[in-house]
This record gives structure tokens, sequence and C-alpha cells, in this order.
């Protein structure tokens, strides 16, 4: 199989939040903004596209713990999808199957609150274009 096209993408992100907030009145304090969001995020994703009509991604997610404005404290997580998909061009209709599995790390994992907690799930889905 003639691989046709690549791609490899690095994001990481460093936030550092020190500081507080003053009370907006007499009787509520300054409340602390110190580790409001995510320290490190990271994610990687790579990607081929192969002549056949077959294209395949992974992508690789991690994010150190923290406590959310608004949000829960949620713990550090490391998160890896894959994606599988064929694409076929018939008459004027484009169409593509995609199977997408996330977390196949096995590992659930929380995000912004204690509430959203998500663990391994597949789906399928058909997308149409008309020409």
């Amino acid at each position: 199989m003639c691989i046709r096209d690549r791609f490899l993408a690095l994001q990481y992100a460093y936030q550092d939040i020190d500081g507080q907030a003053r009370g907006g009145d007499l009787d509520s304090g300054d409340e602390s903004l110190n580790g409001l969001a995510p320290r490190h995020t990271l994610s990687l994703l790579a990607s081929y596209q192969f002549a056949t009509g077959w294209s395949t991604s992974l992508t690789f997610y991690q994010q150190s713990a923290t406590g959310f404005a608004g949000g829960s404290d949620v713990a550090a997580y490391k998160r890896l999808d894959t994606r599988l998909a064929k694409t076929f061009v018939q008459a004027n209709i484009e169409s593509q199957v995609a199977l997408v599995v996330q977390s196949l790390l096995n590992d659930d994992y929380t995000e912004f609150q204690n509430r959203n907690q998500f663990d391994r799930r597949g789906y399928l889905t058909l997308t149409l274009h008309f020409l």
C-alpha cells in the first residue's frame, strides 16, 4: 500500500496562573486563582491517508491535575484515540465510513466536573458529500 498523505501535529501548553481575585462585596474575601487551569496539556496526532481511500489516525492526550474555575478538582489523565476510515466515490456522491475508538488506554478520566466521567467508547459514522 502506498502512503499518499502524512500528517503529524504536536501541541503543548504550559499555564502558570498565580493571582487573586478581589471580592465583589465587603463580606467576601479575596479568592486565589492559583491552579485554576491545568498546568500541562499535551496532544499528539499522527494521521495517514493511503492512496486506496483508507485513512487512519492516532491521537494521544495528556493533562495534569487541576481545580477548574467553576468546575471540580480533577485528576491528571492520559487518553489515546484511534480512527479508521474508508472513502468511496461513486457518480456524484463521495461517502466515508469511519470507526472511532476513544480512550484505548483503558483509563477512566474526568473532564472539568466530577460528573463528566468518560471511559472507552466506540462509534461508527457515515458521511455523504453530494458533488
